[in-house]
């Protein structure tokens, strides 16, 4: 029959790929030919080209990003690229360490992609026998969040197990988590629970408001933990003069809390590195106890206390790993009201925070985010021992320190940033009022030495020292 009427029309686009175009000087005759090989490929998948080391989608893809045919060096530039230390890897051809949903760049990266819109990722279905089927939206993290969901099925697919939780996270020989420290895309997408997902979106970089890539690099980083973009690790002995003087063992935290802002930035954070290098003897709040998990010195690893993911409903990202006993690790802070802190805090919620790590003089009790507990013997924090005087944790005998005291340990130890030469957790006053009165505030004055001639109020004794505090040397140290 002849053909009905034309009652619309269809309208095809043809999507310009960021590979279209390109011409490498190696040997290629074509466009598609400078992936593709049809008649001689080296791999029978897509009948793709490789170079003269890899084979396979990662050869060809290296062939000209790794500096030679594109502006992105991934193969061995300095940084963001599978040269460096940690982060992503296409097992699938460059290593065979395991197998998890980055085998091939085509895992991430539609390669024929639209330039027009989006050169590098464009929304894709992700199949997977553990993560199921989900559309992948490229914008606003949601590639990272595809895979590190809240099941964590990036790990669940490499190691066949359930992503580990915050108070068993897989640690390293020092002590840093290696599994365990994302708290899933709900807390991290919420900026009350999670400072850095209001870090605003940045045309300069091309990034979205709390981008993951602020932090890390999306193929391998710089830092040996995370694929981060910068130093991001706990001390040990040949890194510890540079870590008190220069303060590397946090360089990526300090890219914002540095005292420098970042362009991306409308205001400046709070500069905490002139506290952590200010050369004083709690400076970084210091490790003061021999034989703990890392050098005497040694300032506290930032994720001790907080979670640059977010936590439960805490400020600041606040979570302390600690213990309650022997082999009994809790997290404190990832659950609403377990750590409050910020300007709403109370005495009562400052001492919270600290004797989730401290112990009480006179009973030994800690926070365990819900109530102060007895700890028992054998807990430990960074290898430092809850319970005894000796450890440091356990606090000097003093009214301040006991159970029963109700004084905001600010008070004596200081909780300002205001100045270079503030006292605040990051570089805790050893015991003393912080300029706001003298010792004897919180301290009672030694009784009067004898007099020499018998009557009160004469002239000491040769040797003898008065105004002297009666409080145990050591009181009020603060770091672990």
């Amino acid at each position: 029959s002849l053909p009905s009427a034309v009652t619309d029309t269809l309208t095809v686009e043809w999507s310009i790929s960021p590979h279209y175009g390109v011409k490498t000087g190696q040997g290629a005759t074509s466009y598609c030919r400078v992936c593709h090989l049809p008649h001689s490929a080296d791999t029978t998948s897509s009948m793709l080209r490789g170079d003269e080391v890899r084979a396979g989608e990662a050869g060809a893809c290296l062939r000209c990003h790794d500096g030679s045919g594109a502006l992105a060096n991934v193969a061995s530039g300095p940084s963001d690229s599978f040269g460096l230390v940690s982060g992503h890897t296409v097992e699938g051809a460059i290593a065979a360490t395991g197998t998890d949903l980055t085998n091939t760049c085509g895992d991430c990266h539609h390669l024929h992609a639209n330039a027009a819109s989006q050169s590098a990722l464009r929304p894709k279905v992700i199949t997977g026998d553990v993560i199921g089927t989900v559309t992948v939206d490229p914008g606003a993290n949601g590639w990272c969040l595809a895979c590190h969901d809240a099941q964590g099925s990036w790990y669940v697919q490499k190691y066949r197990a359930p992503y580990p939780a915050r108070a068993v996270a897989t640690r390293d020989g020092q002590g840093y988590p290696l599994f365990g420290s994302f708290p899933g895309p709900a807390v991290y997408r919420d900026p009350g629970a999670n400072e850095h997902a209001a870090i605003p979106s940045s045309t300069e970089f091309g990034l979205a408001q709390g981008d993951c890539l602020f932090c890390h690099a999306a193929h391998r980083g710089v830092s040996r933990y995370d694929g981060l973009r910068a130093v991001y690790r706990p001390t040990d002995a040949s890194t510890l003069v540079d870590d008190q003087q220069t303060g590397a063992y946090a360089a990526l935290c300090f890219i914002c809390h540095g005292g420098t802002r970042p362009s991306y930035l409308a205001t400046l954070p709070i500069d905490i590195k002139r506290y952590v290098t200010s050369g004083s003897r709690n400076a970084g709040h210091r490790i003061i106890t021999e034989g703990a998990a890392m050098p005497f010195g040694s300032p506290l690893p930032c994720y001790d206390c907080h979670n640059p993911h977010g936590s439960g409903a805490s400020a600041f990202g606040l979570e302390v790993l600690t213990a309650t006993g022997p082999n009994t690790p809790i997290v404190v802070g990832d659950v609403p009201g377990e750590i409050v802190m910020g300007a709403g805090a109370t005495p009562h919620d400052v001492r919270n925070f600290c004797l989730s790590c401290h112990t009480t003089s006179d009973t030994g009790a800690g926070w365990d985010g819900s109530a102060m507990a007895p700890v028992e013997a054998g807990a430990r924090v960074e290898g430092v021992d809850r319970v005894s005087f000796e450890g440091v944790l356990r606090l000097p005998e003093h009214e301040s320190h006991t159970e029963a005291d109700a004084r905001a340990c600010t008070q004596c130890h200081g909780g300002s940033y205001e100045t270079i030469d503030s006292f605040n957790v990051h570089n805790p006053n050893p015991g003393q009022p912080d300029g706001t009165a003298t010792c004897d505030t919180c301290h009672e004055a030694a009784p009067p030495a004898p007099s020499t001639s018998g009557e009160p109020g004469g002239e000491p004794e040769t040797g003898a020292v008065t105004g002297e505090s009666s409080v145990p040397s050591g009181t009020g140290e603060q770091a672990p």
